[in-house]
């Protein structure tokens, strides 16, 4: 439960503007809720319209250790994400992706309304299955030579049956998000996550030059989706 003084009701992770609206001066918010996943659609929900809200120690609490810093800034929901870390979940193969059985309809529409939470939270970027390695092949480097290897490739634990690209406030909430994930074999079943290496990431080694190259790709990348 969270409420306020600013003519706003939170319940349930929902939050909507009460018919009355109180005075302008919004100066207490109190939530209750112990992940960054449940708090999160609710500072979204009051940001909208308003563009922007203050962080405080007693809204954000510990899990939110990067907006806690910029206390007594004004930081609008955009400015977060921006700010945000981006990983990829990748799924684990199995014996029953590796031999192309491909999930029930009823997992079909679980893990629809999973991506679909993933995307109204702002934090699915992209997401894809992948046919088994039967279907794939590598090009293999080595001794000045490229060899071309035609799949299946073994142990079916260490191939890749599928990703997503994911943005979050922290690895916690990529973990908290990755627990939610149904589970589309009922048996083992593994997502690995992995920091995607910004250019910060490399340090001096990124000169200006390629710098600046990186994000004229990038740019040229997103005009041409």
């Amino acid at each position: 439960m969270a409420s306020g003084s600013c003519g706003r009701r939170c319940e349930g992770g929902q939050c909507v503007r009460s018919a009355v609206m109180a005075s302008s001066r919004c100066v207490t918010l109190t939530l209750s809720y112990d992940t960054v996943t449940r708090a999160r659609p609710v500072f979204e929900a009051l940001a909208e319209g308003a563009g922007s809200m203050p962080f405080q120690p007693a809204f954000w609490g510990e899990g939110f250790g990067m907006c806690i810093e910029r206390f007594g800034t004004r930081e609008s929901s955009k400015t977060v994400k921006e700010n945000a870390m981006r990983v990829m979940v990748i799924v684990k193969a199995n014996k029953d992706s590796e031999a192309g059985t491909g999930p029930a309809e009823e997992m079909l529409t679980e893990m629809g309304r999973y991506n679909e939470e993933l995307v109204k939270a702002g934090v699915m970027q992209a997401g894809e299955g992948l046919h088994p390695t039967s279907k794939g092949v590598r090009v293999h480097f080595g001794g000045g030579k490229k060899t071309v290897v035609n799949g299946p490739f073994t142990p079916a634990s260490e191939q890749i049956a599928g990703f997503w690209l994911w943005k979050v406030v922290s690895m916690d909430e990529a973990i908290d998000w990755a627990k939610r994930c149904p589970n589309p074999s009922g048996g083992d079943f593994d997502l690995e996550i992995r920091p995607i290496m910004e250019m910060e990431d490399f340090g001096d080694e990124l000169t200006p030059e390629v710098r600046e190259q990186e994000e004229r790709l990038r740019a040229e990348i997103a005009r041409k989706k």
